[in-house]
């Protein structure tokens, strides 16, 4: 899926790489030069979580880590992926028990300010056994088996990515067209307040359950210092209670459009 979606980004890499040799080729010399460019104390955050000192913690990180050199500062600066501009489609026929067809289309990045209204557009669609895919599509069209929808929180443009598995003698051609015919209703109407409450519900309730426990609240910190502030980690709920039905219809006109899709066809041997 990737190659297809990103044509100059380095988010086209699997990060095991793309074919075999790439392991197969990699060097002594080759790891230590990524370790050094990448696993140094200039590009690491250390976080510190539970009931300590602030003074003790300094102290012994400066112990335990003061002498380590603080190698060379990593400069990202990583190709900008260019706009998609018409419809990308690959097929594919592999020794797999089911037809499975995927759907992406690039969204903002994790910073972004549109990020949340992207999260909880998705939401919308695949968050649940009452969202729309779930209940049109695998419910009442018996259509899948199976359909998820998500979003990439990345630190350059992301993606927003639909999986599904087709039942037994369903076209994809008329899988595509329903997914679509739900891609497009978010277009034409509002979500109405009542879905729009239920989503915002359940994302509060999934970042207050993700940060239960020291650990998860440790990694929650350094996460958002790595996008650039840790205490962004206050403003996540806000941020997702104020996005409104007026932001998730428009982000959808400007997501769902046929030159901004890419799809794969993934279709079992007979």
């Amino acid at each position: 899926m990737r190659p297809l979606i990103y044509t100059q980004h380095p988010y086209q890499w699997p990060t095991i790489g793309k074919h075999p040799s790439h392991i197969e080729n990699v060097t002594l010399e080759l790891t230590k030069a990524f370790f050094s460019k990448h696993y140094s104390p200039s590009n690491a955050i250390l976080t510190v979580a539970g009931d300590v000192r602030p003074d003790h913690v300094f102290t012994l990180a400066q112990k335990w880590f003061g002498d380590i050199p603080a190698g060379k500062p990593y400069l990202r600066n990583l190709p900008v992926e260019p706009v998609q501009t018409s419809p990308r489609k690959l097929v594919l026929e592999r020794n797999v028990p089911l037809n499975h067809i995927y759907m992406a289309f690039h969204t903002c990045s994790r910073m972004h300010k549109d990020f949340y209204s992207t999260d909880i557009l998705c939401d919308v669609l695949s968050y649940g056994d009452s969202s729309r895919l779930e209940q049109a599509l695998v419910k009442e069209q018996k259509l899948f088996n199976d359909i998820q929808a998500f979003t990439m929180g990345s630190l350059d443009t992301g993606l927003l990515a639909i999986s599904a598995s087709l039942n037994e003698g369903v076209d994809f051609a008329v899988a595509e067209h329903a997914i679509w015919q739900q891609l497009n209703a978010l277009k034409e109407c509002r979500v109405p307040d009542f879905e729009m409450q239920k989503v915002k519900n359940m994302a509060e309730a999934a970042l207050v359950v993700s940060e239960n426990g020291i650990v998860a609240r440790g990694f929650s910190l350094a996460y958002f210092e790595l996008l650039g502030n840790a205490a962004f980690i206050n403003q996540q709920v806000d941020a997702y209670l104020s996005v409104s039905s007026e932001l998730v219809q428009n982000l959808a006109q400007n997501i769902f459009t046929p030159s901004n899709a890419s799809v794969v066809e993934y279709r079992a041997k007979n």
